[in-house]
Order: structure tokens, then sequence, then C-alpha cells
């Protein structure tokens, strides 16, 4: 009955995490590379943008594809708000068929619907950057549409019988490969996470039986050609020369890693320590039990993989810091964090059907008020007034996402009706943390052009710029004491009315 309560519990959680971030997606829209990219793609055939890309600025050749579905090349904004739903919705089912297909016949619907929740939960609380993750498309095209694919693959690798060469594994090797190149042809550290597991994962296989999986040695060499295309197009390496972030010093390169991964481990786990301790006697411990029962150990190593798990997420930063200086790119550090978060539970999982007993969950007095303080504590971080959940809600019930928007139609109208060559627009005055990215320029600004270089093309204009800088977004409490302060107004202006 406690498992069933906990079970539902955590489906609410799902639901009541999910809600505000497709409300909000009606208020969003594009910024910055959206436009230029919408502009590049209407003057341009794919092969010629693939080719121009290719050699004058990435490897990303699957990315450069995805690029052509920019709803802004058809001008529909209803599109790109729809999109946001979409690619919301897919990594939700996504990642819960993934559970799925990990707990097959071992977990109930509802428990796979609650350990699904509880990640989602994990994930969209703490994600780095939201906007960048479901909102801007040219972010969540290149990364968060990898994210999903991995999972897909993930799923895929699940079923496959390393030593089997049947139909059905000849379908899902071809698939498996598809999905590889996909991933590997959208951004550099997604390529970095699918060939190393694709590695572990042949070797493991050679390990355990003394003999090499053909299927996997054949996945790894997809993985290794669609790799050297991708890293070893001369675009990269002239962007590499071009961007002031990038890092030639090992030493700086080395330290700065170790660093980020230290601080991002501490930060990310905290949340996810507490999950943990209300999945282990509620999900885990009694999953363990029955995979134990079943017979159907997992023979992975949990040194090794423990091992492979904390090397990758050192060298997923290594990587960071190298090209991007560890500069505050929320869309990587989004798909690190995933890999985080899924790696955790894998591990924690692995360990629980090793050394997990019945006797764990007993549920004595003092393990229930234990227990009851976990949960009291876990749901003291779910209502956190400042995770990215709140944050949506508070960004929708306030006004600030639909306000966001309406200054921007305004905008749009007011530059479409300009007669000039060059506008002069006014900022934004209100900024919806969750949908917002970045704005264009302003005559104050010292940095490069380039954002304003796309928009105005996108509207037929020589130049388009704010009078002024973009304001800082305003905290959460400071929105919340807002709205009260309207909300009063409100009332003493209908009393007074009386």
């Amino acid at each position: 009955m406690k498992k069933n309560i906990i079970s539902w519990a955590m489906i609410g959680l799902g639901v009541y995490t999910l809600l505000p971030f497709l409300f909000i997606s009606q208020y969003n829209q594009p910024s910055a590379d959206d436009f230029y990219f919408a502009v590049r793609d209407t003057n341009n055939n794919f092969l010629t943008v693939l080719k121009s890309a290719y050699f004058g600025w990435t490897g990303r050749y699957f990315n450069t594809l995805v690029l052509r579905l920019n709803p802004l090349l058809y001008h529909s904004f209803g599109a790109y708000k729809t999109y946001s739903i979409i690619i919301i919705i897919l990594f939700a089912i996504a990642l819960s068929f993934l559970v799925r297909e990990f707990l097959i016949k071992i977990a109930s619907v509802k428990q796979v619907l609650g350990i699904s929740s509880l990640l989602i939960f994990l994930y969209f609380a703490q994600m780095p950057s939201v906007s960048e993750g479901f909102y801007w498309f040219s972010g969540y095209s290149t990364y968060q549409v990898a994210n999903i694919l991995s999972l897909l693959l993930l799923i895929i690798l699940q079923k496959i019988s390393p030593h089997s060469f049947t139909q059905k594994n000849a379908l899902l090797f071809l698939l498996s490969a598809l999905l590889c190149t996909a991933i590997i042809g959208s951004n550099e550290v997604s390529l970095i996470i699918v060939s190393c597991l694709i590695f572990f994962i042949c070797l493991h296989h050679t390990f355990r039986i003394k003999k090499i999986s053909m299927i996997f040695l054949f996945l790894m060499i997809v993985c290794l050609a669609a790799g050297a295309v991708a890293i070893l197009a001369p675009g990269n390496y002239q962007r590499m020369e071009n961007v002031q972030e990038f890092s030639g010093s090992p030493l700086w390169t080395i330290t700065g890693a170790l660093s980020l991964s230290a601080g991002y481990f501490i930060k990310w786990s905290s949340s996810i320590l507490i999950a943990s301790l209300i999945y282990i006697p509620f999900f885990g411990i009694p999953l363990a039990e029955k995979i134990k029962e079943s017979g159907k150990i997992p023979f992975i190593n949990l040194k090794l993989s423990v091992t492979v798990y904390l090397s990758l997420f050192f060298l997923l930063q290594l990587f960071f810091v190298w090209v991007a200086g560890g500069s505050n790119l929320g869309r990587v550090e989004n798909v690190i964090y995933l890999y985080f978060l899924l790696g955790w539970f894998f591990n924690l999982h692995l360990a629980l059907v090793k050394y997990s007993y019945k006797e764990f969950i007993s549920f004595t007095s003092s393990q229930k008020i234990f227990y009851g303080c976990i949960i009291l504590l876990f749901f003291l971080h779910v209502f956190d007034i400042n995770n990215n959940i709140s944050t949506a809600y508070i960004d929708f019930i306030s006004g600030k996402a639909k306000k966001y928007e309406t200054e921007l139609i305004e905008r749009q109208k007011l530059i479409k009706l300009s007669t000039s060559d060059t506008c002069i627009v006014k900022p934004l005055t209100e900024i919806s943390k969750t949908i917002f990215f970045t704005d264009i320029m302003s005559i104050a600004d010292t940095a490069e052009f380039w954002n304003n270089e796309g928009y105005s093309k996108y509207f037929g204009k020589s130049f388009v710029i704010t009078e002024s800088k973009t304001p800082a977004i305003k905290s959460n409490i400071q929105t919340l004491e807002e709205l009260g302060k309207r909300i009063r107004g409100k009332i003493f202006e209908s009393k007074s009315q009386k």
C-alpha cells in the first residue's frame, strides 16, 4: 500500500513538473541564431549550406539537416511554440520508455511511471538552462534532440543480443547505427558520450564471455567513422581559431576540468542524493529483490561501471573547458547533466542488486521517522522557490511570460511598419527566465552585434538595435512581491468603485 502511495505521489510529481513548461510554451518566441539560420537556409539549398558549414564552421552534419526544420523558414511563429511542446513530450516519453525497457517484466506500470516521473522532476528542476534545453530552437535542435535520440539508442541497445545473428538483431543493429550516426553528427558532447558508451559495451561483452561481439564491434566502427567525419571537418578548426573561449593550455584545461567536475558533482548530487534515499526503499530494493529472484542479475562489474561513469564525467568537463574555456553554455551542461543523472541511478541500481537485502526496508519505528524526514526534505526541494519548476510556474502565473511575448510581437509589428532601413526599438521590460535566451544588442553594448544582423535580415532591415540594454532578470521573490502589489491594487480599486 505504501509503495502504491509513493508511486502515485511520484506520478503526480511528474505531472506537476511538466505542466508549467507545457503551458508557458504558448508564449515562446525565437531569438539569436534562429533568425540567422532562417535567412541562411531560405537563401540556400541544403547541400550548399552543408558544404559551407562543414568547411567554414562545424562538422555537425546531422544538426545542419535538423536546422532545416526551423519554423521561421515558413514564418510560422505558432509552430515555434508547438515545437517546444513536442520536444518536451518526446523527451518525457523517451525517458519513460527507457525506464520501462530496463525494468521490463520486473516493475509494474505504476512503478515505471513513478521512477520515470522522479527522473523527469530531477532533470527539469536542476537542468542548467531550461530555455536552451526546450525553448530556443537552435539550442534544443543541436543538443536536446541528440538527448532524445540517445535515450532511444539506449532502448534499442538493451534489446540487442550481442552474439546473435538473427533478422531481428540485424534490424536493431541498423537502427542503432543510424541513431549513432545522427547523434554523433549533432554535437561533440553527445559524440563523446555515445562513442564511449559503445566502446564500454563492446569491451564488457568481450570480457564477459571471452568473445568479441561482432554487432557491437561494427557499431564501434560506425561510431569511429561518423566521429571522424564530424571531428575532422575543416570548419571545426576554423571556428576554434575564431572563438576566444578556446583554451590551448593543457594545465588550465586539466585543472579547470577537475574544478568543474567537483563543482558540478556537489551542486547536482545534493538533490539527487535526497531523491535516491526515497528511491532506495520504495523502488530500488523491492526491484532488486525481484531481479535476484528471477535470476536475471546483470553481469556488469559495479566498480568498473562507477569508474567509467566518473571518468567519462571528467572527460566531458575536460572537453568543455578545452573548447569553451568552461564558459556558461547551458545547452552543453544540459547534456552532461542528463548523463550524470542517468549514470547515477544506473550505478545505484547495480549497487542495490549486489548489496541490498529485504531487511533494509522493514520500516521499524526509527526507520519510519528517518524516511518521514527524508520525504519532507525532498518535498522542500520540490517546492523550492528558486528551482526551474517554481520559476516556470511564477513566470506563467505572474504574467511575465505573456508580457515578454507581447513586447516582442509589438516590436516586430513596428519594424514591419517602419519605412526606415535602420530601426531603434525599445528594450524588453519583462523577461521570463524560463523561455528567454537572449535579445538583440543595444546602442550601449560594446560586444559584437551578430544577434542583430540575423534579426535585421530576417525582417528585411539593414540594422535593428535597442535604445538601451536588456534589464536583468528579476528574481522569483521580486516577481511575487510585484504580483502581490498588483493584486492588492486591484482589490483596493474594486472596493473604491463600490
